[in-house]
């Protein structure tokens, strides 16, 4: 995958990333350049389980963005955009997931995006990068800033992330109108 003149052989995202209100924005850029790489978006099938569990919940904005999310995940992965990785039956958190697999990426030399709202996590899998028995190339780890772009964590933030900044709730009539959202049909 390319981006911002870096080659990555691998994209994951995280549930805080699907569920902002600025995916819509970001993916609708995002695709081409996917498409342009012969690439997918990596969504961890611990991201899916997350967001399941959080659509489940009694009726709340979060649960409304939440089903949201795994709609668009589901149309955006009904035409390859996204690919899913990992047991769908396994109960681990994505954060672990997503840790383990930054953590084998370095092993094997591998160039990795894992885009993020959540500064906790962006701070641990950046500390990969000081491991210095592995030789390999630095983790990435960005997130979808307000105008839906990606960009560097501001470690100068209080809080990074701001949930104020998910998705309003909308209701859609299903995939083909999510991908007409995404510019796909």
């Amino acid at each position: 995958m390319f981006y911002e003149g870096k080659n990555f052989s691998k994209v994951y995202i995280d549930t805080s990333s699907v569920m902002r209100y600025q995916f819509d924005t970001f993916m609708r850029s995002f695709i081409s350049e996917l498409n342009r790489n012969h690439s997918s978006l990596i969504v961890p099938q611990a991201v899916m389980n997350e967001l399941r569990h959080i659509a489940k919940k009694e009726y709340t904005k979060r649960s409304s963005m939440a089903e949201r999310a795994l709609e668009n995940i589901k149309a955006l992965a009904s035409v390859g955009v996204v690919v899913f990785r990992g047991n769908p039956n396994d109960k681990e958190r994505p954060d672990s997931y997503l840790m383990r697999e930054a953590l084998s990426a370095r092993a094997k030399g591998e160039k990795i995006l894992i885009i993020t709202q959540d500064s906790d996590l962006m701070r641990d899998l950046l500390a990969l990068n000081s491991i210095k028995s592995t030789f390999a190339p630095a983790l990435n780890v960005l997130r979808i800033n307000n105008s839906g772009d990606l960009e560097k964590f501001d470690l100068s933030e209080s809080s990074v992330h701001n949930r104020n900044n998910y998705f309003k709730p909308k209701a859609f009539k299903g995939t083909a109108e999510v991908l007409k959202r995404f510019g796909i049909c």
